[in-house]
C-alpha cells in the first residue's frame, strides 16, 4: 500500500499538504536482511512499510533472540521508546524480506504537526496501531497456550507462514521448533 493513498484514506490532503509531506519523507529500497536499528542505536526514524516485512526482535539476558513482533504492508514501524524519548533501542528492526520503506525523522513529523494540525489524526492512527499491536502481545504472551498463539498468528497474518523461517516464527511463539513442528502437524 502506498503511503499517500494510506493517509489520504484517513484525511484530506491538501496540495500544500502533500507537497511538504512529500519534501520530509524519504523514499528507501532496502535488501532483505538489512538492520535498520541494532540495540545502543538511536531509533531516529518511523517507517512506514509499502512493501517488504520487518521483524523486530530482541536479545534476553542469557543472549538468546526473540521475535517481538512482524509488520508487513501497510504497517508503521519503530522502537517507540527511542524514536519518541531519545532513549537507546533494546530492540533490533530488520528487514527479511527486500522492502520499499518510507521513513520521517520524529523532527520532521513534529514540523508537519505544527503546520497542519490535521495530521494529528494520522499520529493518533499511528499511536493506536502501535498500542494495539503491545496490547495483542502481552495479551497473547500471559493468557494463551501455544497453540493458541499459533492460531491467533495463523489468523491475523497468514502470509507470514509463507514469508517468514519457522525459527523466527516459533521465536515469536515463544516456544521451540519442535513443539511449533508438533503443533503444525496436529492440523
Amino acid at each position: 500500500m502506498n503511503l499517500t493513498d494510506f493517509i489520504r484514506r484517513h484525511i484530506p490532503l491538501t496540495p500544500d499538504m502533500l507537497e511538504d509531506l512529500l519534501r520530509v519523507i524519504t523514499r528507501e529500497e532496502t535488501p532483505a536482511h538489512q538492520v535498520l536499528v541494532s540495540p545502543g542505536q538511536y531509533c531516529r526514524k518511523l517507517f512506514f512499510i509499502e512493501e517488504g516485512l520487518i521483524r523486530e526482535y530482541y536479545f534476553s539476558m542469557s543472549g538468546k533472540e526473540t521475535t517481538y513482533r512482524f509488520n508487513t504492508e501497510g504497517a508503521f514501524v519503530t522502537v517507540a521508546d527511542s524514536f519518541l524519548d531519545n532513549q537507546p533501542s533494546r530492540y533490533s528492526l530488520e528487514t527479511l524480506e527486500d522492502s520499499v520503506l518510507y521513513s520521517v525523522t520524529l523532527a520532521d513529523f513534529e514540523a508537519l504537526l505544527r503546520k497542519y494540525p490535521l495530521f494529528e489524526k494520522l499520529q493518533s492512527l499511528i499511536q493506536h496501531q502501535l498500542l494495539l499491536e503491545m496490547k495483542d502481545r502481552i495479551t497473547a504472551l500471559q493468557f494463551q497456550t501455544a497453540k493458541e498463539r499459533y492460531e491467533s498468528l495463523l489468523e491475523d497474518q497468514p502470509s507470514i507462514f509463507q514469508r517468514v523461517s519457522l525459527g523466527h516464527i516459533a521465536s515469536y511463539l515463544g516456544i521451540s521448533q519442535e513443539t511449533l513442528s508438533r503443533i503444525r502437524s496436529k492440523k
